[in-house]
C-alpha cells in the first residue's frame, strides 16, 4: 500500500482517500461545459482536464486514468469519438450501431469514447441552437422555423463530409488535417469536393477518396430529419460545424458555454452523457 511520502501530489492524497470518482476530459473547454452541465455532482465526482500545462488530447485522458488506477483512485476518462482515428480503431470508428460501439470498449473499461465526434456535437441540439440564435443571432426571433433550422443543420453537416473524407486521408499518411475553417463559407458540394480533392493532390496523399465519402454518408440514416441530423454528428465534426453555423447566422463571439448553459437550463443535456455520468457513479 502506498504511504503519504510516495504520494508526492496533494491532488493525489485528496483522490486516493475520497469518496468522489475522477473524470478526466480531453481538455479546459470540455471541463468547462462539464462543469455548466453537472455542477451539482460534486458530492459524488470531480471533474478533471487532461491538460496540465503540456497540453490535453486523448492519449493524456488515457494516461491519466490508468495513473490514478495503479494508486488506487477512481478515475475514469471520457474521450471524443475522434479519438478512435487517432488510435487507429477503425472497426469502433466506423461502427454504425449505437449499441456494439458502446459495448466495444476499444479503451478499456475505465475510458469511454463519446458516439459523437466531440463535445461540441453536443451541444448542437437545434432546440437550444433555435434560443440561442433567437438572443445572439442576426435573425429575428421569429425568423427561424425550426423544423428549417435542422434541415439548415443537415445540410452544413453534408457539406462536411467530404472535408471529413480528407482528414481521414491526410491522417493516415501522416500529415495535418485541413484548418478549422477550411471551406467554412461554401455550400456548394461540387466546390467543396474540387478543394479537398486539390488539397489532397498537393499534399501527394493518394487514397480512396470517393469510398471514404460513400463511408461517411453512411451515417446518415434517420427516417425523421431530427434522426439524420444525430446520426450525422456522430461522424461530423462539431468544430467545424459550429464555425459555420456562426458564419452563416452572424455570431461574433464563442458562444458555447452559452449553448451549454441553455442545455442545462432546458432539460436537453444528451440522455447519451447523463447515462454515462449515472453509469460512472454507479461503476467501481
Amino acid at each position: 500500500m502506498a504511504t503519504f511520502k510516495s504520494l508526492n501530489k496533494s491532488d493525489t492524497v485528496d483522490g486516493k482517500y475520497s469518496a468522489r470518482k475522477r473524470i478526466y476530459l480531453e481538455s479546459d473547454d470540455d471541463l468547462a461545459i462539464f462543469k455548466r452541465w453537472f455542477f451539482d455532482e460534486g458530492e459524488f465526482l470531480e471533474f478533471k482536464s487532461s491538460n496540465e500545462g503540456e497540453g490535453g488530447g486523448c492519449t493524456k485522458v488515457i494516461g491519466l486514468v490508468d495513473k490514478d488506477r495503479e494508486m488506487g483512485i477512481l478515475s475514469f476518462g471520457i474521450v471524443d469519438r475522434d479519438a478512435l482515428m487517432r488510435a487507429q480503431e477503425w472497426d469502433s470508428f466506423w461502427e454504425l450501431d449505437d449499441k456494439k460501439f458502446v459495448s466495444a470498449k476499444p479503451f478499456g473499461k475505465y475510458v469511454k469514447p463519446l458516439c459523437r465526434w466531440e463535445i461540441e456535437n453536443y451541444l448542437l441540439d437545434p432546440n437550444a441552437v433555435h434560443a440561442l440564435l433567437s438572443d445572439y443571432g442576426s435573425y429575428s426571433p421569429d425568423g427561424i422555423d425550426k423544423t428549417w433550422l435542422i434541415k439548415n443543420l443537415i445540410e452544413h453537416s453534408m457539406a462536411l463530409v467530404p472535408v471529413m473524407a480528407t482528414n481521414v486521408c491526410l491522417h493516415k499518411a501522416g500529415k495535418g488535417s485541413l484548418p478549422l475553417k477550411f471551406v467554412n463559407d461554401e455550400k456548394d458540394s461540387d466546390t467543396i469536393d474540387k478543394k479537398c480533392f486539390s488539397h489532397l493532390t498537393k499534399n501527394e496523399v493518394d487514397c480512396d477518396f470517393e469510398e471514404l465519402k460513400k463511408r461517411f454518408l453512411l451515417f446518415s440514416n434517420g427516417e425523421e430529419d431530427s434522426d439524420q441530423f444525430w446520426c450525422l454528428s456522430r461522424i461530423i465534426d462539431g468544430k467545424r460545424l459550429i464555425c459555420r453555423i456562426e458564419l452563416e447566422f452572424g455570431l461574433r463571439e464563442d458562444h458555447r458555454f452559452n449553448l451549454a448553459k441553455l442545455l442545462r437550463e432546458r432539460g436537453l443535456i444528451s440522455v447519451e452523457i447523463k447515462a454515462l455520468i449515472e453509469n460512472i457513479k454507479a461503476a467501481a
